[in-house]
């Protein structure tokens, strides 16, 4: 893993000396270049998963404040609300995650794949396209319903409370990263073969000299990179807030979930940026 990384590193550092040298031999690229990269953004900003990327940016960069030592308390304080209101934000896109998971398993999994990327993207989206939003769009129902006045709502509290839900929403929220750490482990073991894949199609490219297909293949391992980055990152929160279940602290400080959160989230827009082009 860590040598993937590297290696995608150094891939990254290539890439922008390359961009660098050629605004330095065209001045007027740089313009062009800026004008095609605003409209990139505003696209990858149109789409559902690019907009919640930097909703989940904010929400995770007022975790990392409010978990910042030397910082005063009423600044931690602001900074842990705004990172709860942007959280709620985040909501309204995963209602779709469900209808997401259902598409990748209907058009995602070609039988020209190997058998295991088919188990691997199954397991991904069954667990968490699907089974995760299915828990925290119930639990988002649950803490919906518990905001009514209780006293108006007689009967809908008595069914919740025979059903013993009433007081869960927390407790199933948590219980769905368990089904968020399987996607996660999913994702690694494909992310790790491609990156691999890659890497041989890469060395295959530079003996035949193929420039062209070299360079696109060097594109592919950066987007590849940050990808795998999002992933690493998300494995650590994912089980910190399942072990958050029956109302536990997590295995990480306020702090720490902040920045892993905020790094997965850059990372993760880059992807779709970088997709969008």
């Amino acid at each position: 893993l860590i040598q993937v990384l590297m290696s995608g590193m150094l891939t990254l550092h290539e890439e922008l000396r390359e961009q660098k040298a050629e605004l330095f031999r065209d001045p007027a690229m740089k313009e062009r270049r800026a004008k095609a990269r605003l409209t990139q953004l505003c696209d990858t900003l149109a789409t559902l998963w690019g907009s919640d990327r930097v909703l989940r940016s904010i929400q995770y960069g007022m975790r990392a404040i409010g978990g910042t030592p030397g910082i005063p308390d009423e600044a931690k304080v602001v900074a842990i609300t705004f990172g709860s209101v942007f959280s709620q934000a985040r909501y309204v896109t995963r209602i779709y995650g469900v209808l997401d998971g259902c598409e990748g398993l209907a058009r995602n999994i070609s039988k020209r794949r190997p058998k295991d990327e088919r188990l691997a993207l199954t397991i991904q989206y069954c667990f968490g396209g699907v089974a995760f939003h299915v828990l925290e769009n119930l639990a988002l129902i649950l803490n919906i319903v518990r905001k009514c006045d209780e006293n108006r709502i007689p009967r809908l509290k008595g069914a919740l409370r025979r059903a013993g839900v009433w007081d869960s929403a927390n407790d199933i929220d948590a219980a769905a990263q368990l089904f968020w750490l399987i996607e996660v482990l999913a994702k690694l073991y494909l992310s790790i073969k491609a990156q691999l894949d890659n890497a041989r199609d890469t060395r295959e490219a530079q003996q035949r000299g193929d420039r062209a297909r070299e360079a696109v293949l060097k594109k592919e391992r950066a987007v590849l990179l940050l990808d795998l980055v999002k992933i690493v990152c998300d494995a650590p929160l994912a089980v910190h807030f399942l072990a958050m279940y029956g109302k536990r602290k997590g295995t990480l400080s306020l702090g720490v979930v902040g920045l892993l959160g905020l790094a997965g989230s850059i990372a993760q827009f880059l992807v779709r940026f970088r997709k969008q082009a």
